[in-house]
């Protein structure tokens, strides 16, 4: 039976381990919990949002499960914006694994 305090346990911790994460929205509500649940299963995990103000606590927040985070502020709306979250997520890791759009 899965223990409902921890769903993720039913996974290896470090299931994605050497993978990257990109999670648009990922500052607060569900796509936080998306990036905290991959970082939590290993991921560097990538979180953009178009205000600031929630992108830090959650950057600290997946840092403290040993994960690596980058926040960066977007506008999806913003083609500018979008080239710029993707030349500084590949410059920090090179690679994206996963979109959470």
């Amino acid at each position: 039976m899965a223990n409902l305090d921890n769903p993720l346990g039913i996974f290896a911790e470090s299931l994605y381990k050497d993978r990257t994460v990109l999670v648009t929205g990922g500052g607060r509500g569900i796509g936080k919990r998306i990036a905290l649940a991959f970082a939590g299963l290993g991921a560097s995990t990538v979180i953009a949002r178009r205000n600031a103000e929630n992108l830090d606590p959650t950057a600290e927040g997946i840092r403290s499960t040993g994960a690596r985070c980058l926040p960066v502020v977007t506008n999806i709306r913003e083609p500018e914006e979008v080239d710029n979250l993707m030349c500084s997520t590949l410059e920090e890791f090179g690679h994206i694994d996963f979109l959470v759009n």
